[in-house]
């Protein structure tokens, strides 16, 4: 009977250890499904296009403000969301991808008419 105990001994251990190593192998696995790419850059470049989109908007409806002696106007980022140009979040802040602390409320946005045309150029940082 001794043999015959150490042989289940010997076997539930082999399990055992297959279980084991089948188990870490599969956490392994399954745990990497749930790794977020963020990719800050990315959304800073889409802010920055929905900005520059809103400005455009902006400017379109404002273009009687727009003279030849004076075609350039500066607006921030919160004149925008004021207007309902832009959505913020409940705070009333859009906020910056690539800085937790920081927002974009405070850019200025350089609008100029130019040949019947608007370009825009937003400051890097307020």
């Amino acid at each position: 009977m001794k043999i015959l105990n150490d042989k289940k001994i010997l076997t539930l251990a082999i399990i055992l250890l297959v279980f084991t190593v089948f188990y870490f192998v599969v956490v392994n696995k399954i745990s990497y499904a749930f790794v977020t790419d963020y990719d800050a850059n990315f959304y800073y470049e889409q802010g920055v296009k929905i900005i520059e989109q809103s400005a455009l908007k902006y400017a379109e409806e404002h273009q009687n403000e727009f003279t030849k002696e004076e075609n350039i106007k500066y607006v921030t980022v919160q004149e925008l969301i004021d207007n309902s140009y832009l959505t913020a979040d409940e705070d009333g802040n859009l906020k910056d991808p690539l800085n937790e602390n920081e927002t974009f409320n405070k850019r200025k946005i350089k609008i100029k008419y130019v040949d019947n045309n608007f370009e825009i150029e937003i400051e890097k940082s307020a």
